[in-house]
């Protein structure tokens, strides 16, 4: 029996189907369909090997060592893949839908295990990908701002409990859009894996009006937003979320350091010295003396006031007279508020 190919497109649209690559590890690790599972039936010091030996010997011998290096591995990796996919039809993929995920494939159809292979490879998932990056955007985006600590990130989770379209680009690229915002999260994120991960938002918000987003600079951390995003972005309404000095010390307190939870202020105080040029060596040494003094509510504020909120009105923060609506954030009842009257906002904004 053949192995079916598939197109990425429709291999994207079968359900009760998983998604097994094949590359190597580091392959994997820098881009891959999200959910995929990775049984690599090379390693990366073996896939060196075969593309030295391709390059200086040619492809007959580079083929026959590969069959050395992989016949062993075959009944090992028809448990793995078998085992994976459980009751799903196992759909795999390697760089190019090549030699790699054919073998394979050839290998389990032999057994009796259905497979499809994808046409193209992850090459091909990733002009998925781009095209719908880079193509409009089906819906309007709705964006939140304000200062650092004012309960974003929150409200956003409250209003996707409640129905409410919602993208979080800070959980897409593991980063809290700070230079805190690697503190405490690994691991790090790829450029790949974040715009992989958005594109499959945008498929599933397709019929969507309108999406709710935290309004962010271009680069989140380790990763870039797309231009045409940031350019829909600009277009969209934007809602200003304001609160007092005090609760957004008490917001960031509570989020790096919990009850009182010391494990992350190694990794604070180094992404503090990371920015000592930028605070000036007057600040620095002030809020630097705090935290050595486990002051770090004091420490916090000196860094709302005199850092973020000075760096927020240059970077993400939109004009005052840009914001159809404003909203206090600071307290359990505001929230509730706020995320209610998102709700009714939604239909006014439809109507727009």
């Amino acid at each position: 029996m053949a192995v079916t190919r598939l197109s990425i497109s429709d291999a994207l649209n079968i359900t009760n189907s998983i998604f097994i690559d094949v590359r190597t590890s580091l392959e994997f690790e820098e881009g891959s369909i999200p959910g995929a599972i990775n049984v690599p039936i090379l390693s990366n010091e073996e896939r060196v090997e075969i593309g030295t030996l391709y390059k200086q010997k040619g492809a007959e011998v580079a083929r026959e060592r590969g069959l050395d290096i992989i016949s062993p591995k075959l009944p090992t990796l028809f448990l793995r893949i078998k085992t994976a996919a459980f009751e799903k039809m196992p759909i795999l993929y390697c760089a190019r839908g090549g030699l790699r995920s054919q073998t394979v494939a050839t290998v389990l159809d032999l057994t009796g295990l259905k497979v499809c292979v994808v046409e193209g490879g992850y090459k091909n998932y990733r002009q998925e990908v781009l095209n719908v990056l880079n193509s409009p955007y089906p819906f309007k985006l709705i964006t939140l701002y304000g200062f650092t600590g004012s309960g974003k990130t929150h409200l956003l989770n409250k209003m996707k409990e409640k129905g409410l379209p919602v993208i979080d680009l800070e959980a897409l690229a593991h980063h809290r859009g700070s230079v805190f915002g690697q503190v405490g999260i690994i691991p790090k994120q790829t450029q790949k894996n974040f715009e992989a991960l958005l594109y499959q938002e945008i498929k599933k918000y397709k019929e969507s009006p309108q999406i709710f987003i935290e309004g962010e600079s271009k680069r989140i951390g380790p990763v870039v937003l797309p231009q045409l995003w940031m350019e829909h972005m600009e277009k969209g309404s934007k809602i200003l979320i304001r609160s007092s000095l005090e609760k957004r010390t008490e917001r960031i307190l509570k989020e790096y350091l919990g009850e009182g939870d010391k494990n992350l202020v190694p990794e604070l105080e180094k992404a503090l010295f990371s920015i000592e040029k930028r605070l000036g060596g007057e600040l620095f040494k002030k809020i630097h003396t705090l935290f050595q003094q486990e002051d770090y509510k004091g420490a916090t504020c000196l860094l709302l006031e005199h850092y973020y909120d000075q760096n927020y009105k240059f970077s993400s923060m939109a004009p005052e007279e840009a914001f159809s609506h404003t909203f206090e954030n600071n307290s359990h009842g505001d929230e509730e508020r706020i995320t209610l009257e998102m709700r009714r906002l939604t239909v006014s904004f439809k109507t727009r």
